[in-house]
């Protein structure tokens, strides 16, 4: 009988969660550059958040600046507005 590598569980887990920390650190550093510039993203801040791939990865904290800044639309308000338009208000 042949032995086959398979890798253990935790590998996996443990490469999500060191991605996952990466990804939390790299928007970390694009929303302090967007609150240096007074909340606003320029052409840096925006060409950063979009090479980062999801911004949505980000802390919760960081996800308000990148929403205020219009980097990422708020998930929330466009659901309200698609309840107002099913309920005919």
């Amino acid at each position: 009988r042949k032995l086959q590598f398979q890798p253990s569980p935790g590998r996996h887990s443990l490469d999500r969660l060191v991605r996952d920390e990466w990804s939390r650190g790299y928007y970390c550093a694009v929303a302090v550059l967007i609150r240096m510039n007074g909340g606003l993203a320029d052409t840096t801040a925006v060409e950063l958040f979009k090479a980062g791939g999801n911004g949505c990865e980000a802390d919760e904290d960081d996800v308000k600046v990148f929403i205020e800044a219009g980097l990422i639309p708020n998930v929330r308000m466009s659901h309200a507005a698609e309840s107002d338009l099913t309920n005919g208000t």
